[in-house]
């Protein structure tokens, strides 16, 4: 993404939401750029962009600040939140027991991303990386800090692809938790050593190869970009996507622009 750290004046504080230092945990995934209050100097200041993280120590020096800011965009984000935590839910309960039938999985997953996808059937790599990590909960720590730190642009394409992967075959009918926050684990893990993706031995790999393609053009999860891959699994996706389309549902909800998100962040 093209986010640029940055300065707020202190006239828009009002317009921020203030969340407090203790509610924010270690090695989990910003949905937003978090700004501190630098009271001498009559500045917001950014000091965490969309996709990076804090560390304890990071904590404990804000600790004094008492409060972060967010923008107001996060409020539109946190649908997707929401609906990873319905998800979750239902897949948890689901494991347990008795198995559900396949139906009954993909009708409940149907209903929590109808307002996802919006009117125009798209959801881009951030927002489907922002479900995953409300779905799977948080990478590894270590890794998280050897890709930030060591693989700074593998880091951020690792967090896009393992979490546009999961978000599809949540879709596809995939609804083993355990699994699929393995499966995220092992596609960011690789990526940020080095994986290109060129060769592959499984199903979820080879969705993983198309996807990888898919974010290094920087296009977006739709009909459009699916039917240009040509694969089982996309067509299997458009399939949903047009019952999704034919959902009075989805035409209540705009379908969310990266661009717009970070201009009115």
């Amino acid at each position: 993404m093209d986010f640029k750290d940055r300065t707020i004046d202190i006239q828009e504080i009002e317009s921020l939401y203030q969340c407090r230092i203790e509610t924010v945990s270690p090695y989990v995934l910003m949905i937003a750029p978090v700004f501190v209050l630098m009271k001498r100097n009559a500045k917001l200041v950014c000091v965490k962009a969309p996709l990076d993280f804090f560390v304890p120590d990071e904590l404990e020096a804000l600790r004094k600040q008492e409060v972060v800011y967010l923008p107001v965009t996060v409020k539109v984000v946190s649908r997707f939140q929401t609906a990873a935590r319905l998800q979750r839910a239902y897949f948890s309960i689901a494991e347990p027991g008795l198995p559900r039938a396949p139906y009954e999985i993909s009708n409940e997953v149907l209903k929590t991303v109808i307002p996802l996808w919006g009117r125009d059937l798209r959801i881009e790599p951030l927002f489907a990386a922002i479900f995953t990590d409300e779905f799977c909960g948080g990478l590894s720590p270590d890794e998280l800090l050897f890709g930030r730190d060591s693989a700074v642009l593998l880091h951020e394409h690792g967090i896009l692809l393992s979490g546009t992967l999961v978000f599809v075959l949540t879709q596809l009918g995939w609804s083993n938790l355990h699994q699929l926050q393995k499966i995220r684990q092992e596609v960011y893990s690789r990526t940020i050593h080095g994986e290109t993706w060129g060769s592959v031995s499984s199903d979820w790999e080879a969705i993983t190869r198309d996807l990888n393609d898919l974010i290094k053009s920087k296009s977006s999860l739709s009909p459009s970009s699916l039917e240009k891959l040509s694969a089982d699994w996309s067509r299997k996706l458009l399939g949903r996507l047009r019952r999704i389309g034919e959902s009075p549902t989805a035409q209540k909800y705009e379908s969310l622009s990266v661009e717009q998100f970070l201009e009115a962040s």
